[in-house]
């Protein structure tokens, strides 16, 4: 049941993806065995979505608090990444999308793949590898 900070939270997702918002599309992998390279997984869709991208950013809270409550802090956890992320809304995924998948950047054509799927309120927040 949608509360009204979730609908409030699409309201301004829907904003910032109108002034900040790019396409992508989601390819789903699987590797049939650990060592095997990845190939498409037939068992997913691919969804084309809008999300914003970031180069760079810092990342608050890993390890044991969660992503929202951590510190940079000298003695907190957390720390900084070069790893460029994607911030896109969870309703846009019929299927939560899996570490490992692909994405790709239509504007640029460039793939990266879903080093971390980061759930925070309701958005889904890629942590990418290129």
């Amino acid at each position: 049941m949608a509360t009204p900070f979730d609908d409030l939270t699409a309201q301004l997702n829907g904003a910032v993806n109108g002034l900040r918002g790019e396409a992508f599309t989601l390819l789903p992998l699987a590797r049939p065995d650990v060592n095997a390279p990845a190939v498409a997984d037939t068992t997913r869709e691919k969804v084309s979505f809008t999300g914003t991208f970031d180069d760079e950013g810092a990342r608050a809270g890993s390890g044991v608090q969660g992503f929202e409550v951590g510190s940079l802090r000298k003695g907190h956890p957390g720390h900084t990444s070069d790893r460029p992320t994607i911030s896109v809304a969870r309703t846009v995924f019929a299927v939560r999308p899996r570490d490992r998948d692909a994405v790709r950047r239509e504007a640029t054509g460039e793939t990266f793949v879903i080093g971390e799927v980061i759930p925070h309120g309701s958005l889904f927040i890629f942590q990418l590898n290129r």
